[in-house]
């Protein structure tokens, strides 16, 4: 998720960690669930993982078994 650029505190939010990005008196105080924000992630990493089954992704190189 990193590689498309989804905010640290938005994928914790989706992993359920509870330490997080957001510490301190921000963790505690911030108690927004980012449900828009987790949908849209999470719709673009199933656009990602599409694109890798469909291979339309250059940097994927297939592999070959050996033997």
């Amino acid at each position: 998720m990193a590689r498309l650029h989804i905010a640290p505190h938005v994928v914790d939010k989706i992993l359920n960690h509870a330490s997080g990005s957001i510490r301190g008196v921000a963790a505690i105080y911030n108690r927004h669930a980012y449900l828009e924000e987790r949908r849209d992630a999470l719709a673009a990493w199933g656009s990602q993982i599409d694109a890798l089954l469909a291979g339309r992704l250059a940097n994927v190189v297939p592999l070959r078994r050996s033997g």
